[in-house]
């Protein structure tokens, strides 16, 4: 079972000051006595896709005051919108790390949305497929998340490489909502 982990305070800003996150809950046996999986799942990898709005978090205006020259007016239009962050994870443009794994593995991605309206996403993954467990087993590489909701889907590495990894939603990925996962290949010893 999976589902999205939020602060509830103050909603709002306390998912753009970075306070979400994922919470996976396994059935009886899928870990043994150390948390480690016993199923052929070899890495996991979750990933929020999230506008993050810097003028709604809790930080916003100590951040404001500490770091902008005393001319900027934060009611700004332009000021606002330089304080939105199209993001995976919290990082823009590609500088997400941390996404390997080998040939042959089988990974878990937990997905989700998180934000308002404008948090719409189609998740592309380059270079592989993954399989959506529903009533039936579907195989894609591009799944929709919106906000508040999120997918679980299996991927069996079986093409080398860097791949591209971004929401296809042209104005966000032209933000930074982008970055990129590894599959390395598998080395034996002959």
């Amino acid at each position: 079972m999976y589902w999205n982990y939020i602060y509830f305070t103050d909603p709002l800003k306390d998912a753009h000051s970075g306070l979400i996150g994922p919470m996976v809950i396994c059935k009886t046996g899928t870990l043994d006595e150390d948390g480690q999986r016993t199923d052929s799942i070899k890495v996991e990898f979750a990933t929020a896709f999230f506008i993050f709005d810097k003028n709604l978090s809790h930080l916003g205006t100590a951040n404001f005051a500490a770091r902008a020259p005393a001319r900027v007016d934060v009611v700004d239009p332009d000021f606002i919108q330089s304080n939105l962050y199209f993001s995976i994870n919290g990082y823009i443009y590609g500088n997400l790390n941390g996404l390997d794994m080998e040939v042959g593995q089988r990974s878990a991605w937990y997905v989700f949305g998180m934000g308002m309206d404008d948090d719409i996403h189609t998740v592309h993954f380059h270079g592989q497929l993954f399989i959506r467990r529903t009533k039936i087993k579907i195989r894609g590489d591009v799944l929709e998340v919106y906000a508040g909701t999120y997918e679980m889907v299996e991927m069996k590495a079986y093409n080398p490489g860097t791949w591209f990894f971004h929401c296809h939603v042209s104005t966000h990925v032209q933000a930074g909502m982008e970055g990129a996962y590894r599959v390395i290949p598998r080395f034996t010893n002959q």
